[in-house]
């Protein structure tokens, strides 16, 4: 797995390089974080993805998720923002690593399982899409 996630990301970051950030529609924006997010997970860099991420990024991730129809990993990515704002709120600096790798491992452990259905819903909701906008544009 993790193939489907590396082509659309790919694919979607050529186009906002290509025609800018505002080229995306909403629908690719969701695709782009929820491939990067899935991808994070595949190679075991998502405590490095959670440090990077801003708050509102990481909401984008929820959002990408609850439109490919993952409810499941978007609860436990809306769980995490909530964990990560609450070790902010301690005082602590949101890009304590240790805090972060923490939240990161149980992040992957609890996803891991639907991680593979995730990829497919990816898939099938970046067909959908195409096909609106073949539609659309015809």
């Amino acid at each position: 797995m993790g193939l489907a996630a590396k082509h659309i990301r790919r694919a979607l970051k050529t186009k906002r390089e290509r025609h800018g950030p505002g080229a995306l529609t909403s629908a690719e924006r969701d695709l782009l974080m929820v491939s990067r997010f899935l991808m994070a997970i595949e190679s075991n860099t998502l405590p490095e993805l959670l440090a990077i991420l801003s708050r509102s990024e990481l909401l984008e991730v929820f959002d990408g998720l609850s439109a490919i129809g993952a409810a499941s990993m978007a609860h436990l990515v809306l769980e995490t923002v909530a964990r990560l704002a609450w070790i902010e709120g301690l005082g602590q600096s949101i890009r304590d690593s240790t805090a972060i790798a923490t939240v990161a491992r149980e992040l992957a452990a609890a996803c891991t399982p639907e991680r593979e259905a995730v990829e497919i819903a990816l898939l099938k909701f970046a067909f959908e899409q195409a096909n609106m906008s073949a539609t659309s544009s015809s």
